[in-house]
């Protein structure tokens, strides 16, 4: 079987003149390249947006060069099929002395060609999803990683709806780049240029005339595709205020109805849904410009070079209709992939502003991390020591030249008006915060020269409003201490007066699901199992952070005995709002707008502190009218 398109290409290669336009078309498309990298234009976007993505694709070179060889497979095998134009025409068609075995050839080709689509799409389509999953586990998994490593100013400030938008929804958009980049953008470039092969062989003179009109399409799909992008990231953004108000309304529905705002509440969500909605419109308006653009270009071009077909064939300048229907099915296939190339690149203009936002959460840095001289910090044994701390936060001081020292096993209390700076304060222990000025020190040893590892490793935390896991009890219980066995999670539970509840009040005992944020059991069941978690880490350094501020007297009782048992043997900082509960402190610390304004004992301060005795005569005439009115 004679194939004419090689015949043509080679008579191509061989006319000077023919070569001589070629080279040149290509010298303009190049130039014009040139000039936009010049700019900046091009660089910058492969530098900023799409090399960091390269570099997690990059990866699985394996399965990336599987993917290039399988899909020029079904690249070749889909184009090739044009091949068998002329020769069906010129020995089935248009032969007069036609018999049933010239076809064999061609029938056995188009069947091989059959073959290579089916194998190369399976294929293809199995190593591209193999590699975009690979990818987008680990965007998450990096993402996630930078998060948690963040400080607590940062967590401070972001709002968790923005922060699950960017690791669910941007991450989903991140992941449409991978695909157009293993997909369209790799298929369609590689199905261009065979079908360019096809068209040449079948009229290297037409040819030509495409390749002149190809530098004209460069520019306007350059300024549409920016447009793009930046329109697809401010949806992006508006995406994240309209989760953000949404996921607020459901942490709080409890308060929503309360106060019966839910008409409130979902006003807001829809005029941040509105808002993301002109700015998707935005994107489409870009986008369907783009494609009409390339339409229009595409459609007038085919009919243009038809009619030059036409009459090169009625004039007979080297093309027979073979050759034409043969030219006209190549430059179909190669206008087809030109029209789902731009697609793809709209595409990827709109899906790496997911990736973008992505990547900004990974350049994050935390503000507090260990000094790079670090050092392990020895089991703690004497004092914890404040020498002149300063603290502000976004400018505004909090904390202002404190001077404090707890002795190993004593028992701290801090006390002040509410806005005074005490759960600052100890918040700076375990380096939540970082000072300003002055040092902390545990054993003679400034905290911001020992690792954080180690730091954190010597302090448990009870805090104000107990946080459970959406786990079992056991876990919850056992987060501080993984290689706890049940022996030592049950000794916990029992110490925190928590074991007799466990097994006799929840469904399935240690195994029961907390639920999210522990919704599923009381405030005093919570605050005993995140005591008994607290026991379970066996930390010297204990913080308690007004523990039993939001209980009922049933269970504060239940809660204070379990916290007698946890301080025992430890050195205890602890915030109170009432101070009845640490009116037997071995020290009690009174904070006023930032400084300390007494230190000592109960009756000491009494007589000492200004502060202090305002703040418990308050305390003690409230108890005494609310007995009264009872």
């Amino acid at each position: 079987m004679k194939i004419p398109l090689f015949d043509n290409i080679k008579g191509f290669l061989a006319n000077p003149v023919a070569m001589a336009v070629a080279v040149g078309s290509v010298a303009v498309i190049v130039a014009a390249m040139v000039v936009l990298v010049k700019r900046g234009i091009i660089l910058r976007q492969v530098r900023d947006h799409y090399g960091r993505l390269f570099k997690y694709v990059a990866r699985y070179k394996p399965a990336i060069f599987m993917t290039v060889v399988v899909t020029t497979v079904y690249s070749s095998a889909s184009v090739g099929r044009v091949a068998l134009t002329q020769p069906a025409m010129n020995d089935i068609l248009m032969n007069p002395n036609f018999n049933i075995g010239a076809a064999t050839p061609i029938v056995t080709a188009a069947l091989i060609l059959a073959i290579g689509m089916a194998a190369g799409g399976f294929l293809k389509t199995y190593f591209r999803e193999y590699v975009i999953g690979r990818v987008v586990v680990d965007l998450r998994n990096d993402a996630a990683d930078n998060l948690l490593g963040l400080s607590m100013d940062f967590h401070d400030k972001k709002k968790t709806g923005e922060l699950l938008s960017r690791m669910t929804f941007d991450v989903s958009v991140a992941q449409k780049s991978v695909e157009l980049l293993l997909g369209e953008l790799l298929e369609q470039p590689l199905t261009i240029v065979i079908a360019v092969i096809a068209a040449f062989g079948a009229s290297w003179q037409l040819s030509l005339v495409v390749f002149l009109g190809m530098p004209a399409l460069i520019i306007p799909l350059k300024k549409l595709g920016w447009k793009i992008r930046k329109s697809s990231r401010k949806s992006l953004e508006r995406l994240a205020g309209a989760t953000q108000a949404i996921n607020q309304a459901f942490s709080g529905v409890k308060i929503v109805k309360s106060f019966g705002m839910e008409e409130v509440e979902k006003q807001k969500f829809h005029k941040e849904n509105e808002g993301y909605f002109k700015k998707f419109l935005s994107v489409v308006r870009a986008k369907a410009g783009s494609n009409a653009f390339v339409e229009f270009a595409s459609n007038t071009g085919a009919a243009g070079l038809f009619a030059l077909g036409c009459y090169m064939l009625t004039m007979k300048w080297g093309l027979d209709a073979p050759s034409l229907i043969t030219f006209v099915l190549a430059n179909t296939i190669m206008y087809k992939a030109i029209r789902e190339l731009v697609r793809g690149v709209n595409k990827l203009q709109e899906s790496m502003s997911g990736a973008q936002r992505v990547f900004e959460l990974m350049e994050l840095r935390p503000t507090v991390k260990d000094a790079p001289d670090a050092q392990p910090l020895p089991a703690f044994s004497r004092d914890i020591v404040f020498r002149n701390v300063t603290f502000t936060y976004d400018k505004e001081p909090v904390l202002k030249d404190v001077n404090l020292d707890v002795s190993a096993g004593e028992l701290v209390a801090v006390v002040g008006p509410s806005g005074a700076g005490k759960t600052t304060l100890l918040n700076l222990i375990p380096r939540f915060y970082d000072i300003c000025d002055g040092a902390i020190e545990v054993d003679g040893r400034d905290i911001r020269k020992v690792t954080i590892a180690s730091l954190i490793a010597q302090i448990a935390i009870v805090g104000q409003e107990p946080f459970l896991f959406h786990t079992t009890i056991r876990d919850n219980i056992r987060y501080g201490n993984q290689s706890a066995t049940e022996e030592d999670i049950i000794a916990a539970a029992k110490a925190a007066n928590a074991h007799d509840f466990i097994v006799n009040e929840l469904p399935e005992g240690y195994d029961t699901q907390a639920g999210e944020h522990g919704v599923r059991i009381s405030g005093g069941q919570r605050q005993r199992i995140t005591i008994a978690r607290a026991i379970l880490k066996n930390a010297p350094i204990l913080i308690l952070d007004e523990a039993t501020s939001s209980l009922d007297s049933e269970s504060e009782r239940l809660v204070q005995d379990a916290l007698n048992r946890l301080m025992t043997n430890r050195t205890t900082l602890v915030i109170a709002h009432r101070l009845s509960t640490v009116m037997h402190a071995d020290k009690i610390v009174v904070l006023e707008n930032g400084e300390v304004v007494g230190t000592g004992k109960h009756d000491e301060l009494l007589i000492t502190c200004p502060t202090y005795k305002k703040l418990y005569t308050s305390q003690f005439s409230r108890t005494v009218t609310e007995r009264f009115t009872l």
